[in-house]
């Protein structure tokens, strides 16, 4: 009895003196929120959603027409943008209108004056849309005799939408006048004149007769 018992107590020690099992804890996924949305003039491929971290996730920003994608609110200005999920984030897609040069040129004299009736100029650039009211004025002897290049027209003023990159010119020409000379009894002219451009200087001498003098 005493040997059985002696037996049972050294078991009872070595499966005492065993470590214990140590149970592993689940990892914890931790997710973030990533909201996409855009401005005026364009979409995002994908609205966003709950990611876990670390994820990288790719969305696409497209212009509407006649607009151009300029950047991302974070900074960014890859289109693809890839984001690597580190947080929650909110981004938004920017886009603004196209825009195009008009380039005016002028042949002769005279200027001509650009007024915006819709839309907006920054620099030497319109937006697209832009509608614009073309004036030419002539300078003294001159006058307006019409439009050409992207618009052929005699109108003056004239209105145009800028939705494309567009060139004129405004062509002036000299104005010309009808000189008549003559002359009375008793003598004669050297030139009995003519059809002459503004600013021409014309010579003209009165030769009197015998027994007349010129008078004036």
């Amino acid at each position: 009895m005493k040997i059985y018992f002696n037996l049972f107590l050294l078991v009872l020690i070595i499966s005492c003196g065993k470590d214990s099992p140590v149970e592993t804890p689940t990892p914890q996924i931790i997710k973030f929120s990533i909201t996409f949305s855009n401005g005026s003039g364009g979409s995002v491929s994908i609205p966003g959603g709950s990611y876990e971290t670390g994820t990288s996730v790719s969305v696409s920003a497209t212009p509407d027409s006649e607009y151009v994608f300029v950047d991302w609110s974070n900074g960014s200005t890859q289109n693809p943008l890839s984001v690597t999920v580190t947080s929650n984030q909110s981004i938004t897609a920017n886009f603004e209108k196209r825009k195009y040069p008009l380039t005016v040129s002028i042949t002769g004299s005279g200027t001509v004056s650009e007024e915006i009736i819709s839309a907006g100029k920054t620099t030497t650039e319109y937006t697209s849309g832009s509608i614009i009211q073309l004036t030419a004025t002539s300078d003294t002897g001159w006058e307006f005799t019409g439009w050409s290049g992207t618009v052929s027209s005699s109108e003056n003023p004239i209105q145009l939408t800028v939705d494309e990159s567009k060139t004129l010119e405004a062509a002036f020409g000299l104005i010309s006048y009808n000189v008549i000379v003559n002359s009375s009894e008793g003598g004669s002219v050297s030139n009995n004149g003519g059809t002459y451009d503004h600013g021409t200087e014309v010579t003209i001498t009165a030769t009197p007769n015998q027994g007349y003098e010129f008078v004036g």
